[in-house]
């Protein structure tokens, strides 16, 4: 049996370890080098990268081809074009504007709170990065069945409003409560980052590098994997709270070459992985609420990954607090419980793209 056939065949068996593999190998074969070579406090870093953030949905992608097409999808090469063509230009305002203003660094001081450079190796990684987003969003109307099925969750956007406030309140309210165990117990509690800086100014860095989440850096290049693709897999052979407790450290030990090049302090991996653990619930009582919308869980990242600069942080307190409130989640929802089988899920791989 030729290579190919035979590595199709290995996929088809294993489509999880398929994804895994493709998700670390793409990822780690990029975010590794930027590390190592720019260093924690350079203020082009988080340009660089935002290629190597694709890895998840890259690998899905390639994942979910079925070589079945879409009947009667004859419009579909030039609505294709179209948004690629429109996903590319809000992808690189979104990138000017983030990069030019700081964002929420402008908020903190940490680095990239300065005019980024958008020459050279900078300039290269974001036009890249905007190619890649606008070719996944094109993958909206696939002409493979398996990818438009893969892709359908980015487009379900008709779930109920509180779905919504859900997803984008959760966490500043679990912060909110954290702050109040903090005080409680009398504990000093810090001003949020927002604090002395007007209006004019928070906003625009808080929306800023809130977009920045949703489309680059968190948002649809790692859900479209871990919630689109991997979840519904496990989900077919586990309990939800068995499936979020397997995706946890997937999820979490993608991210190791932060950690281990500097990026982000080695010491705060452990604190990293206890907190994705209680996330990966969360996500998973969302994606499943919703009927498997992949877009509500990219709203829900983005507020995970800003939230903090306009609540105060208490640390353990919020941790505390996250874990009460999903533990509630977990034992309301009845998430130790197998789904039905007419729970979503992807068409199987037939073979990498």
């Amino acid at each position: 049996m030729p290579i190919s056939s035979r590595l199709r065949a290995w996929v088809h068996r294993n489509p999880t370890l398929a994804f895994v593999v493709l998700a670390y190998g793409f990822t780690w074969l990029i975010w590794t080098p930027v590390g190592l070579l720019s260093g924690p406090d350079s203020g082009t870093e988080s340009m660089l990268m935002l290629v190597g953030g694709w890895g998840p949905a890259l690998a899905a992608i390639a994942l979910s081809r079925t070589w079945s097409a879409v009947p009667g999808d004859r419009s579909g090469r030039k609505l294709r074009l179209g948004l690629f063509g429109g996903a590319a230009v809000v992808g690189l305002l979104v990138l000017i504007w983030r990069f030019g203003s700081g964002g929420r660094e402008v908020l903190t001081g940490g680095p990239g709170a300065g005019q980024g450079s958008f020459s050279g190796l900078p300039l290269l990684s974001v036009l890249i990065a905007t190619g890649v987003f606008a070719f996944v969003v094109s993958r909206v109307r696939s002409p493979d069945s398996g990818v438009r099925s893969l892709m359908a969750g980015l487009v379900r956007w008709r779930v109920a409003m509180v779905y919504y406030a859900f997803a984008l309140l959760i966490l500043p309210t679990v912060a909110l409560v954290g702050v109040v165990l903090a005080r409680l117990l009398g504990q000093a509690v810090p001003a949020p980052a927002v604090a002395g800086h007007p209006w004019q100014v928070w906003i625009p860095a808080v929306l800023s590098s809130f977009l920045l989440t949703v489309l680059f850096t968190g948002g649809v290049c790692e859900e479209v994997g871990w919630r689109g693709f991997l979840l519904p897999r496990l989900q077919k052979r586990f309990s939800p709270l068995s499936a979020s407790l397997i995706l946890a450290p997937i999820w979490t030990f993608w991210h190791l070459p932060l950690y281990l090049t500097g990026i982000r302090p080695p010491a705060a991996l452990v604190p990293f992985f206890a907190m994705v653990i209680l996330l990966s619930l969360l996500f998973t009582w969302l994606y499943n609420r919703t009927g498997g919308s992949v877009l509500l869980v990219v709203l829900l990242h983005a507020a995970v990954n800003n939230y903090a600069v306009l609540v105060p942080r208490t640390g353990y307190y919020t941790m505390m607090a996250g874990a009460l409130r999903v533990g509630g989640l977990v034992i309301l929802d009845g998430m130790h419980r197998r789904l039905p089988d007419s729970a979503p899920v992807a068409p199987a791989p037939r073979g990498i793209a």
